[in-house]
């Protein structure tokens, strides 16, 4: 069992932090070995980051992530201004181009759906 931490934001802002024990995957099974809790535990960190660069809260197994995560994917191929577009509008601007493209592509890797490519804590 693990403990983790779950953000709560609202427009943007994180307000309340709330924590709870227990390693479960997303689609709600319960891990069964450390290493399936600390790639799950990366899948959560990716989903973290992915609200925190978009500033839209989701759940972890929603069809929104993985619209978002192809969208930030895409934005990733495009011109710096398409993937800029798709940051939480209340911090747009306030980055380097480069950090942004950095931790857009980190939180697609904790992404992944094939566990054993995402990255180690």
């Amino acid at each position: 069992m693990s403990h983790r931490v779950l953000l709560h934001m609202r427009q943007g802002s994180l307000y309340t932090l709330a924590s709870f024990y227990g390693s479960r995957s997303k689609d709600g099974e319960e891990s069964t070995s450390d290493d399936d809790g600390e790639k799950e535990d990366v899948y959560q960190f990716g989903v973290i980051l992915l609200q925190i660069i978009t500033g839209k809260v989701m759940a972890a197994a929603s069809s929104e992530l993985g619209s978002l995560k192809l969208q930030l994917e895409n934005g990733l191929r495009e011109e710096p201004s398409v993937l800029r577009s798709l940051a939480d509008p209340s911090v747009r601007g306030m980055y380097a181009y480069e950090s942004l493209r950095t931790t857009v592509e980190f939180s697609i890797n904790c992404l992944c759906e094939d566990q054993r490519k995402r990255p180690s804590i």
